[in-house]
């Protein structure tokens, strides 16, 4: 067997990342169940008020932040742990979304019957 493999093979911080990549990896899941949640109950709120609902919108956006860094982490991008072992994401600013503007309603006002 090749030294560096041996070395490979036994270090503590190898298996120790093994491992955490593997609980990041449970918590993606569930990460992504909630989101999946999310998801249906911003489509159920826009079809029933218009318009998205704006914690729903932030919290969706706040959860995208953090699979975003456990995807950084499980792909070797970064060596952060993710929360809970790091700290929550920050929440930055949505691409192509000004923050000041209330979200636009999902109805231009016009009825459309369909036909």
């Amino acid at each position: 067997m090749p030294h560096d493999l041996k070395r490979n093979l036994s270090s503590r911080r190898t298996w120790r990342r093994l491992l955490f990549m593997l609980l990041f990896t449970v918590l993606y899941g569930v990460a992504e169940l909630v989101l999946t949640f999310l998801v249906l109950f911003q489509a159920g709120a826009a079809l029933i008020t218009g318009h998205p609902n704006r914690r729903l919108r932030e919290l969706g956006h706040e959860l995208a932040s953090y699979v975003y860094t456990i995807l950084l982490y499980l792909t070797f991008r970064s060596d952060e742990r993710p929360y809970p072992f790091g700290p929550w994401p920050e929440k930055g600013p949505i691409p192509g979304r000004d923050e000041t503007l209330e979200p636009e309603a999902l109805v231009d006002g016009s009825e459309d019957d369909g036909g």
